[in-house]
């Protein structure tokens, strides 16, 4: 793969539309969590996938594992925990389990007691070790595919915390309860489902700007070490664009084929 090949990477905020989709015939893209309701819908999905939040990815993965049987994506980039559901999934070869990438302490004991190969990748080197959400780890792991020019939709940074559909289910853990009639944090309403759980956006305890802080990173680390990524934001919406945190590129000029 050439230092020119791109690669969209979607988040779900509201930056990206429905009717963005049409345009993305062409292009290599990467979307994540539970967007794949919306693609269900529409007879498309990208050529990876992305899910690595530990409650999410349990919350789902009946539906991912189904997905991936089918053959939707050419890879997939996921939580470990799925493995208790589908230890299956640990002998496919289309898949990267985030542990395996991941230079953490726990991460070679991990990946042994899986029957996984750890194989640390330079794309997830950090200032900030350990620190990560699905978008910021999607960044990172369209560097490990090869993509050099990446474009970024739909990862917003801006959550309103607590619907008025969720219930506390413990910890930073919440759940979907009852149908949800607006979600101001998707780019479709039913984006969340009774019985979906979930973890708070940006827990307090943790990092009340956890979201934006992890994409920070990203750049960070991409000037520090090296990476060589083109990371562009395709939206004037987001946080991305607001804060600096990439520069800014139209959506239409980056879908242009070169």
């Amino acid at each position: 793969m050439g230092n020119d090949a791109k690669l969209l990477v979607l988040g779900n905020g509201p930056s990206l539309r429905q009717d963005h989709f049409p345009a993305f015939q062409e292009i290599n893209a990467l979307g994540m969590n539970a967007a794949y309701r919306f693609w269900q819908r529409i007879g498309w999905y990208p050529a990876y996938y992305a899910c690595l939040d530990p409650q999410v990815v349990v919350s789902h993965a009946d539906a991912i594992a189904r997905m991936i049987g089918e053959g939707r994506f050419r890879r997939a980039f996921l939580h470990w925990h799925i493995l208790k559901h589908h230890p299956d999934l640990a002998r496919d070869p289309r898949i990267t389990f985030l542990c395996q990438v991941m230079d953490m302490p726990d991460d070679p004991r991990r990946c042994t007691a899986l029957g996984l190969e750890h194989r640390p990748d330079p794309f997830f080197r950090s200032g900030h070790p350990g620190w990560y959400t699905t978008g910021s780890a999607s960044l990172r792991f369209a560097g490990y595919l090869g993509y050099r020019r990446i474009g970024v939709l739909g990862i917003d940074c801006r959550y309103q915390e607590m619907l008025p559909e969720a219930a506390a289910a413990g910890g930073q853990v919440l759940r979907i309860e009852r149908p949800v009639t607006h979600n101001p944090n998707y780019f479709f309403d039913d984006y969340q489902q009774p019985g979906d759980v979930y973890q708070v956006p940006n827990p307090a305890q943790v990092d009340p700007n956890l979201h934006l802080h992890c994409i920070q990173y990203v750049a960070e680390d991409n000037a520090a070490f090296g990476f060589g990524l083109d990371i562009r934001v395709l939206s004037p919406e987001s946080g991305l664009h607001t804060e600096k945190v990439f520069p800014f590129q139209a959506l239409d000029d980056f879908l242009r084929l070169d």
